[in-house]
């Protein structure tokens, strides 16, 4: 694996054993041998690698995951997380049995790894000196809460200058070893959000990512590297008619499943090759895990699944989001940075490579320059291997010097073919003959030199004119280099005070965000207690209308009495009345008839 390679995101599948309210059920996958590949629900899917119930956690992290360690401690970033529907297995897998940290064999996949890290940077060489920082933190709610300090909440998601998103104002704390992180990893998890539901007892209602950066400074290369590695364990999606949820554990579960539902949508529009628009920034979970689904990051994702019969539709349903997720590619790179004195040892190395290439050339073209024998090519007239002299042509510069002394060539300007004079002897004109023929093969010999000079020659040229072509080459791009350099140092230099600024009124604005969230929320408070206020004055009017009611039927009902009464009463005086006046007649008569006797 090179910096720049694209490398598929890596997918494996995890079954865990039924449980105690499962154990009627039916046993729905079929795994098969090969350890790659499962049916379920009459469909086969493929993965990187295939676990079934009985896999222990020490063969789930070497087959899985282990490989990462070496990713990241060679500068790469890493996501390892978890996915699936509540209770499938996801805490387990990814922490191990709950409080199991003392336990070896039930140790989950992020203490494995730290062990392991911890492990490898033991063996490091001296002249590498290495440090690890923790974060963890969890998404509640849509709001990121600081589980090493619980002041720490609603965090926002920031861009540092590589476009890489990081959670702003987390708590970083610096390691020595193994031990003093599963401290950290303790303090996190007594603050991190848990409940009681019908189908776990031990419910994640957020989603946790625990962080490690781990930097290595190397002071023989003069280079340092940074790696960083996510461990995520996801809440797992819920039906509420199962986990029976209500209250605030149902608007945990309404978030939770929204945040799912959005990094479902992040897979889709990548598995589909939509890159031109992709919703990270519909959920805090898909920004911070942004560059783990198709950016910088070497990520593994653990598919955890029920094998009942009675979640048969929840399991389908992450065995296709696994499905799509194998489909993604991310372009990994080294995370590097190098020293000043680095960065001048390679520009000097490059320049001394260049004046190399330029000493070569000039050599080269020394070696194309006019021969002494093409100077000499027109006293050359190329001849056979015969023995006759008749077939030779005699070459001042290649005869021995006896015979120049000896009238072998005569003084005249045109050379001659003829014997030597008679007066030599046989043996001399034998030995003269002897000679020719030596001196015939001997041109025949610089004849195939000259031709074997003039390949290598064509050779030469053509080899210069590429080391032209590369000399020109590497030229221009240490000018491009050397402009680019000057450019980026001055748009640093001129956007100093810019980007300044700009921080400073980022973080007026999220002071100001702050405050406004605050507010917001003092406000809904009193909002929700003058509600329950005024639904405690509207149970109190219903009582006193339905008091009222009684009270006007007893007043109506004491009316109707009382009216009667006085009908009666007046009826009564009527009568008495009429008597009044009978007896006043009677009297008035009486008193007549007294009168009239006296």
């Amino acid at each position: 694996m090179q910096s720049g390679d694209s490398v598929p995101i890596k997918v494996l599948c995890r079954f865990r054993p039924l449980n105690d309210a499962e154990s009627n059920s039916q046993f729905v996958p079929v795994l098969y041998s090969d350890d790659v590949s499962l049916l379920f629900s009459g469909r086969q899917y493929t993965f990187d690698r295939v676990f079934g119930p009985e896999s222990s956690q020490q063969e789930v992290y070497l087959d899985g995951v282990s490989a990462i360690v070496d990713d990241v401690l060679s500068g790469y970033n890493g996501t390892v997380f978890a996915y699936g529907q509540t209770s499938s297995g996801k805490t387990h897998t990814m922490e191990g049995a709950f409080d199991s940290l003392d336990d070896v064999t039930e140790r989950g996949i992020t203490p494995r790894i730290v062990a392991d890290i911890f492990e490898h940077i033991k063996q490091l060489p001296a002249h590498i000196a290495a440090s690890v920082k923790v974060s963890y933190f969890e998404v509640y709610m849509e709001k990121i809460k600081d589980l090493l300090d619980t002041t720490k909440v609603n965090l926002p998601v920031h861009e540092d200058k590589n476009k890489f998103p990081y959670v702003k104002g987390i708590t970083e704390v610096a390691v020595e070893d193994m031990d003093e992180v599963f401290e950290v990893l303790e303090v996190g998890k007594s603050n991190r959000h848990v409940a009681v539901t019908n189908m776990n007892v031990h419910s994640s209602r957020s989603h946790s990512v625990f962080l490690l950066q781990i930097r290595q400074t190397d002071e023989q290369l003069q280079k340092t590297l940074h790696g960083k590695l996510y461990l995520v364990d996801l809440a797992g999606s819920e039906k509420v008619n199962k986990t029976g949820a209500e209250g605030i554990t149902l608007k945990e579960a309404t978030k939770i499943n929204k945040s799912l539902s959005a990094l479902g949508n992040v897979i889709s529009a990548l598995a589909d090759g939509n890159k031109n628009h992709v919703p990270y920034r519909d959920s805090k979970l898909t920004r911070i895990l942004q560059e783990s689904l198709g950016g910088n990051s070497r990520t593994s994702i653990f598919i955890c699944c029920s094998p009942s019969s009675l979640n048969e539709p929840e399991t389908r349903s992450s065995l296709l989001f696994g499905q799509r997720a194998k489909t993604i590619k991310n372009e990994i790179r080294v995370n590097e940075e190098l020293t000043a004195e680095e960065w001048k040892r390679r520009y000097e190395k490059e320049k001394e490579k260049n004046s190399v290439l330029r000493t070569r050339l000039t050599k080269y073209e020394l070696r194309v320059s006019p021969s002494p024998f093409t100077e000499n090519s027109p006293d050359v007239v190329p001849t056979s291997a015969s023995p006759s002299l008749t077939s030779c042509v005699s070459m001042p510069s290649l005869l021995p010097p006896a015979y120049e002394s000896t009238h072998i060539l005569p003084p005249s300007t045109e050379h001659s073919h003829s014997l030597p004079p008679a007066t030599e002897s046989c043996d001399e004109c034998l030995q003269y003959q002897r000679d020719i023929s030596s001196l015939c093969q001997q041109l025949d010999d610089k004849d195939d030199e000259l031709e074997e000079r003039s390949r290598d020659i064509l050779s030469l040229e053509s080899q210069i004119r590429e080391l032209k072509l590369e000399n020109q080459t590497l030229t221009q791009n240490n000018t491009l280099v050397l402009s680019e350099y000057k450019e980026m140092t001055r748009t640093h230099s001129e956007s100093k005070d810019e980007i300044r600024d700009i921080l400073t009124a980022l973080e007026e604005l999220a002071q100001s965000y702050e405050e406004k969230v605050k507010d917001v929320t003092h406000k809904s408070v009193e909002v929700e207690n003058l509600s329950a206020r005024v639904c405690s004055l509207e149970e109190e009017l219903l009582r006193s209308d339905k008091e009222l009611s009684k009270v006007k039927a007893i007043h109506q009902k004491y009316q109707a009495q009382v009216e009667d009464k006085i009908k009666a009463t007046k009826n009564r005086f009527l009568q008495i009345k009429s008597a009044g006046k009978l007896y006043e007649t009677i009297y008035f008569v009486k008193k007549s008839s007294l009168g009239m006797h006296n």
